[in-house]
């Protein structure tokens, strides 16, 4: 009986409720729309005839969906969702960095109680901890060279140099032969005769030249614990949300830009476009062929126009610079010696102008061209994931590109816009 009656309310959920539901919040949609209707209309009436004055009224209304829906569909040119990446990114970046300065203290208080260091100390490669110091000191510097840096950044900065000095200044010495070394370079693994004995004997003991230097480094390194902790801690909704507006300390787009730029050999291009409107793109370098020259470094830093060269178009949410954490399809084509060419849409991140379908394919010509024209290249492909097919396969067919990779796409908004809701959402497009 009780399976019985719980089949009946399913149906009856699936069958009445649901549709009920739909049908409040179109008639909520109606409403609004209505309302915005006279919103322009009473006022234009008291100067203009009802007919003129309901065609504005119409305009207007049509409008306001259009823009409704290029919002909807191009996600990434709303500024709340570029916060919400920039937040995302933060989050990873301030958690790693929070590991390890862990680290890092790990480190001074298993010297400063002399405790056997192969033994005690967590961290597997405590070369990581230099490298993540200074790596972060070198982004915040290059920020500032750009000015796109921000007042808490600075002062991440200034907190991240200040330790990146002490620890280069301060002294450890092996307890049985008394090798002497900085802790930096203990760290990085400069000081061979010290990194030899940890591998051959895991208990090696060292301790501090001077205590009290170690003991106000570790309170250095606390403090900065605390500031990279407190931008990660929980807070009552109102607070949490006014923190995620504000807090930029680390994860903004210009700093994954500039970590980008670290990252490959690449070389930022900022691409006029029609409407006075600029692509903000960078363009990466593929992996030198080592048969080709002797002087390989030399061989990266140069662009060569005969290697293909793939134009990544994103989906409707993404950013490039979201591919340095997502770095699959970049690895991939750099590992088979293709160049890699990404853009932003028209007001996506640092790209100027308002998106719409027929616009970004224009976009997507003025890269081809800008290619062929301005670098020489002779074979170009296109990879389209997602909204990016909407270019890509646009792109494939009117530039007679060499290839084209159509990764879970299609070519057109309206067709999927009226399957999914029907003929007057796809009109919409």
């Amino acid at each position: 009986m009780s399976q019985n009656l719980q089949a009946f309310w399913k149906k009856f959920v699936d069958t009445y409720v649901f549709k009920l539901l739909y049908i409040l919040i179109l008639l909520v949609i109606l409403s609004i729309l209505y309302g915005a209707f006279h919103l322009v209309y009473q006022p234009v009436l008291i100067v203009l005839p009802s007919s003129i004055a309901f065609i504005i009224a119409a305009y207007a209304l049509y409008r306001l969906i259009y823009n409704i829906c290029m919002r909807l569909t191009f996600p990434g040119y709303n500024w709340i969702w570029k916060r919400y990446m920039e937040s995302y990114f933060q989050k990873q970046t301030t958690t790693n960095l929070i590991k390890d300065i862990n680290d890092l203290k790990d480190v001074i208080e298993c010297v400063m109680q002399e405790k056997n260091f192969g033994y005690s100390v967590k961290c597997e490669d405590v070369t990581k901890i230099p490298y993540s110091i200074s790596s972060i000191i070198k982004l915040f510097k290059k920020q500032e060279v750009s000015r796109t840096i921000s007042k808490k950044q600075k002062n991440m900065m200034e907190s991240f140099s200040e330790i990146q000095k002490l620890v280069e200044n301060i002294k450890v010495i092996s307890k049985d032969d008394k090798i002497t070394s900085s802790l930096w370079n203990f760290l990085q693994g400069n000081q061979k005769e010290l990194i030899k004995k940890i591998n051959k004997r895991p208990g090696l003991v060292l301790s501090f030249e001077d205590s009290n230097q170690a003991n106000f480094l570790l309170a250095k390194c606390q403090n900065l614990e605390k500031a990279l902790k407190e931008i990660t801690r929980q807070r009552s909704s109102f607070a949490n949300f006014i923190h995620w507006l504000s807090e930029d300390s680390f994860g903004t787009l210009d700093q994954v830009r500039e970590e980008m730029d670290e990252t490959y050999v690449a070389k930022r291009i900022s691409l006029p476009v029609v409407g006075k409107s600029t692509l903000d793109c960078i363009l990466i370098m593929g992996h030198a062929d080592h048969n080709s020259s002797s002087n390989e470094n030399e061989n990266k830093s140069k662009f060569d126009p005969s290697k293909t060269t793939m134009i990544f178009c994103q989906p409707n949410a993404g950013y490039y610079e979201a591919m340095l954490q997502d770095s699959e399809w970049i690895d991939f084509y750099l590992e088979n010696g293709l160049n890699v060419f990404l853009w932003n849409y028209r007001g996506f991140a640092r790209s100027t102008g308002t998106p719409n379908p027929d616009l970004i394919r224009r976009d997507g010509e003025s890269v081809v061209d800008y290619l062929r024209q301005e670098l020489g290249v002779k074979k170009i492909g296109v990879h389209g994931q997602s909204l990016g097919g909407l270019v890509a396969t646009h792109l494939a067919k009117h530039k007679s590109l060499d290839y084209l990779c159509a990764d879970r796409t299609f070519s057109e908004i309206a067709n999927i816009a009226e399957l999914t809701y029907g003929r007057i959402a796809g009109a919409l497009y």
